[in-house]
């Protein structure tokens, strides 16, 4: 069984996304909503991914989900971000994906979805992590 602890940083309205962390690990994407006291009242997870570059992942080229991104979310101004470094490399983002992917089930995630292929997996979650329970274990 091996353990991962997340601190999970947002959160960056789509407009705001060039300002994401330049590290690697994973991010989640959610459609949500402005309020009027400049807080973000956060609907659901449309999304999980893993990125070596967060920033860059988002800002380099167009994700290829992104309009799926607007589209699920009812436009650009509704897609938000928060984001979590995974030391450990692409095999530990690429768990640590899997792990979320798999135990939240975001609707426009393809892969993951169905079946866990990994030994026992533990994450741990604090900082600004809505709709993602505090730990998981798959």
């Amino acid at each position: 069984m091996k353990s991962y602890n997340l601190d999970f940083e947002g959160y960056w309205q789509d407009k705001a996304k060039s300002s994401l962390p330049e590290v690697a690990g994973i991010y989640v994407v959610y459609k949500g909503t402005l309020t009027e006291k400049d807080t973000v009242s956060l609907d659901k997870i449309v999304y999980i991914g893993e990125a070596e570059d967060i920033n860059a992942r988002h800002n380099d080229q167009e994700h290829e989900h992104y309009r799926d991104f607007v589209r699920e979310c009812g436009g650009a101004d509704h897609v938000w971000y928060s984001c979590a470094a995974v030391s450990g490399g692409e095999t530990e983002r690429k768990r640590v994906e899997a792990a979320l992917i798999f135990e939240l089930q975001p609707k426009i995630n393809t892969s993951d979805k169905d079946s866990f292929n990994y030994p026992t997996t533990v994450v741990n979650s604090t900082g600004r992590h809505e709709y993602i329970p505090d730990c998981i274990v798959v």
